[in-house]
């Protein structure tokens, strides 16, 4: 909530209203836990999650939660792709913008708390993030950059698990290198198309 009342306050876009939130919440989790009395594996599976860690019954709520989530963006998603890409017309067509960015920042907390469990707090940031800013910068059309986003992220996962199991290095620093890597080629493609028109 305090999200969508900062996007409609200031003058800015709501991914980096997004990215400033929650990165203030997450040092402030960080701080409290230091203060805590909890044991320091506690601290590790709430930053960098776990796998292991997982039970059938918090699968199946995981599951549930998910379908719900994709449920309800379905419903919203062209009133929401209107409010994101096209005020303009969001304003014709008589959207409620307040109202749906609180129901699409809910179905993000939903989402960040399902994942956090399994990847952990500081991932969940680097990965709703950089492969979404990636994709714009190569997509035409918003299912385009939906589906690049989700390429980018699963690759940036999947070759960071190999790498992390040839290496024996953490996981999170592989994904979050190449996860950055892919957004730094965009931003050279981007630099170098503008150039070249």
């Amino acid at each position: 909530i305090l999200v969508g009342e900062l996007s409609g306050a200031v003058e800015s876009r709501r991914e980096s209203v997004i990215s400033a939130i929650s990165g203030l919440f997450i040092w402030l989790g960080i701080l409290f836990l230091s203060l805590s009395n909890k044991n320091s594996s506690y601290a590790t599976n709430i930053l960098f999650g776990s796998v292991i860690g997982i039970s059938h019954q918090e699968v199946v709520q995981m599951a549930s939660l998910s379908v719900l989530v994709l449920i309800v963006l379905f419903v919203i998603f062209r009133n929401l792709k209107d409010d994101s890409f096209d005020a303009v017309g969001a304003k014709t067509n008589h959207i409620h913008s307040a109202l749906i960015s609180i129901i699409f920042l809910v179905l993000l907390a939903f989402s960040v708390s399902v994942a956090a469990q399994i990847v952990g707090s500081l991932l969940i940031f680097v990965l709703l993030t950089l492969p979404a800013a990636s994709s714009k910068y190569f997509a035409h059309t918003v299912i385009q950059m939906m589906l690049l986003a989700i390429a980018f992220a699963l690759f940036g996962v999947w070759f960071g698990l190999y790498l992390g199991y040839v290496t024996n290095w953490p996981v999170t620093f592989f994904i979050a290198t190449i996860e950055a890597v892919i957004y730094a080629s965009a931003l050279l493609y981007n630099s170098i198309s503008n150039k070249s028109r």
